[in-house]
């Protein structure tokens, strides 16, 4: 398509402020915090005519937003935010928007999706395959009725209401992604799944961004500007994706009600002479845990069963007394104590996950896989969904023996519900027998995800190189005696290992490096 001259074109700048948190106002560099940069890459936005913050500060606003104007959406609701961006935009021809804690936001970038914006007569333009946070999103503002039509439809759908986040306006366009003429910039190197968030939402998020700012300031972007040094730093100096952990499993208790037949005895690594976690334990392992990652998902089991435990809901309720912490209960459904399963449906199900591991639909297969159990696991898993709880999940790990049950167990519950996992199976380096269908590891083997984000804790305390070291053979150190600081560090040089394409011990036959929790 030629290029056709529209005019000039009058912008608004938004900077959405209301998923920053404290970590947003802590120096990265010279001096200056994440949302000091930010504004100051707004000002150099093109054909930018005025700047806005979309945020629920109450009072003024902080002094880095001098010279903005404040939007205020009634609610914490997309269709809330459409009608404030509406209201505030009258008279623009777009609205370049991003976070106002995205300090590596590359200007020379969305230049280049602006002038493609224009060139083609696009109502909305955005990045894909660059790490999340280096890029903006471009909206003709002609198309914001629209957006709030389909806001406006989602949040009359039971249990479909949103928050206001980082991804709003892109999850309003895929819901009717035909109806707009879309102009997306691919970068050149696709790093999605690496995951990377360049804005400080977390502490473990903060040191990553600190880390890759220090050295793209350091050194001088070569040709392709900062968004090219980016891409070059994160898959040549790939040790700084190794911050903080973020999900802890923990061996609350040595044992498994079922003998599960594709799963080593009693879930493998088993900590000798200690059946379950205490209380008291748990908690002061979870204090350290705060002190250290402070935020954290936390599982009651690797490969146990947390009902098994003495007090399942106590220990529930130790992981959300912690501000900032998700709670996974990962159960077979069988041998729940009815006061403690009433105890946990009391506490907040909005921070709790429930995994319930089913595995086959036909009881016969059921009691092949898993033993007995099947009545009690059916009757466990209908209950909680009786209960209304939209965070619930039914699973089933996807092997030979159940390849032909797997498509009758997923029909069965998707009528039921979409919160459906068929789970890759898992052969811990070699162990077990290999019972996998296919094989789903990418083309070029990456460093772990667990080494880089996880760790788990057996019930004695100890800490393990990750679930799959069943004899554990490489111990970081013990929870309840060390600090977690120097447990974590001595994973690293494992990790900078897999960074050099080498693999020791039990890694070297591991397919599960590719896999992830959170």
């Amino acid at each position: 398509m030629e290029h056709v001259d529209n005019g000039s074109m009058k912008n608004l700048v938004i900077l959405n402020a209301y998923n920053i948190t404290e970590y947003a106002w802590k120096e990265l560099y010279d001096g200056k915090n994440s949302v000091e940069y930010t504004v100051e890459a707004a000002a150099m936005m093109p054909d930018a005519a005025e700047k806005a913050v979309v945020a629920s500060l109450t009072g003024e606003l902080p002094a880095v937003f001098t010279g903005y104007r404040q939007l205020c959406p009634d609610s914490d609701t997309p269709a809330d935010l459409i009608r404030a961006m509406i209201a505030g935009s009258e008279g623009f021809d777009n609205i370049i928007y991003f976070p106002a804690d995205c300090p590596l936001i590359d200007v020379e970038l969305t230049e280049k999706m602006y002038s493609n914006h224009r060139k083609y007569f696009c109502e909305y333009t955005f990045a894909d395959g660059y790490p999340s946070g280096i890029t903006a999103e471009i909206i003709k503002t002609s198309i914001l009725p629209s957006l709030l039509q389909l806001a406006e439809k989602t949040g009359k759908v039971p249990d479909k209401a949103e928050s206001i986040g980082r991804s709003t306006i892109f999850s309003l366009i895929e819901k009717d992604i035909n109806a707009f003429e879309i102009e997306t910039e691919i970068s050149p190197d696709d790093q999605r799944l690496l995951r990377i968030k360049l804005f400080p939402d977390t502490k473990r998020n903060f040191m990553q961004l600190k880390s890759i700012y220090g050295e793209i300031v350091d050194s001088r972007p070569g040709e392709g500007g900062r968004a090219a040094a980016i891409l070059g730093t994160v898959r040549n100096s790939g040790g700084f994706l190794r911050s903080l952990p973020v999900f802890f499993e923990f061996e609350t208790t040595s044992v498994h009600p079922q003998n599960v037949s594709y799963m080593p005895m009693n879930g493998g690594i088993s900590a000798p002479g200690s059946p379950e976690i205490s209380v008291e334990d748990f908690s002061a392992a979870l204090d350290k845990i705060k002190a250290f990652s402070d935020d954290a998902v936390i599982s009651l089991s690797i490969r146990n069963e947390p009902s098994v435990h003495s007090s399942p809901a106590a220990l529930a309720e130790a992981v959300l007394s912690r501000p900032g912490f998700q709670l996974l209960i990962e159960t077979s459904g069988t041998g729940w104590n009815r006061e403690q399963l009433k105890q946990l449906l009391g506490l907040d199900q909005s921070r709790i996950t429930w995994i319930i591991d089913l595995d086959a639909l036909d009881s016969s297969l059921y009691e092949k896989l898993r033993g007995k159990g099947y009545k009690e696991a059916y009757d466990f898993s209908e209950f909680l969904y009786s209960e209304g709880l939209s965070n619930v999940w039914v699973q089933a790990v996807r092997m030979k023996d159940n390849e032909a049950d797997n498509e009758l167990f997923y029909k069965y519950w998707k009528e039921k519900t979409n919160n459906v996992i068929i789970q890759k199976y898992d052969w811990c380096c070699g162990r077990l027998e290999q019972r996998k269908v296919t094989d789903l590891s990418p083309v070029k083997r990456l460093p772990c995800w667990h080494l880089k984000r996880e760790a788990a804790v057996l019930s004695d305390g100890r800490v393990p190189l990750c679930r799959d070291d069943l004899d554990a053979t490489f111990i970081c150190g013990n929870i309840f005696t060390e600090e977690i600081s120097e447990i974590w560090s001595r994973g690293e040089e494992i990790y900078r290992q897999h960074l050099g394409e080498e693999y020791p011990g039990i890694c070297r036959d591991c397919d599960e490096y590719y896999t992830f929790n959170y």
